[in-house]
């Protein structure tokens, strides 16, 4: 039996989602534990036309960074996992790939406001709330990608 991706699901809302301003072809390294949130955001970013890597947790990153060829435009990662949060995982993932441009979009159910607080992520990090709607995450990501925040 043929191994897919994704399971089948009923279809999301994202009329013209491909014609959109928030459309792009970048690719995305999508790293989330919460297997259901994973495969949705997944699902929402390949609507609007991204290349979606997906990573259960900070190793499977790191290992799909190491093996991808090309490039990888951004980093969407939650922040608090287990065994290596977001903020180690980029720094990481910056020491495999020195000089090149990775922009990051962190997500989290804690507050931005104290996770900055707590140095688990910079201040001028790019942040999204968890529970994230499809139109905040794919807003956020296209803010980022068009210069709304520094790689």
């Amino acid at each position: 039996m043929p191994v897919h991706p994704h399971p089948p699901h009923p279809p999301l809302n994202t009329s013209h989602a491909a014609g959109s301003p928030l459309a792009g072809t970048e690719c995305i390294l999508l790293v989330e534990d919460e297997n259901a949130l994973r495969s949705l955001s997944a699902r929402v970013l390949e609507r609007y036309g991204y290349r979606v890597l997906e990573a259960r947790h900070g190793r499977d990153a790191l290992a799909i960074c190491e093996a991808y060829p090309g490039p990888i435009d951004v980093v969407v990662t939650d922040v608090m996992m287990p065994e290596m949060g977001g903020g180690e995982l980029v720094t990481r993932l910056r020491a495999l790939r020195p000089g090149k441009s990775m922009h990051v979009l962190f997500i989290s159910g804690y507050l931005e406001a104290d996770l900055s607080r707590q140095g688990v992520i910079d201040a001028a990090a790019t942040f999204v709330q968890k529970p994230v709607t499809p139109s905040a995450l794919i807003g956020r990501l296209r803010e980022l990608l068009d210069g709304g925040g520094a790689p």
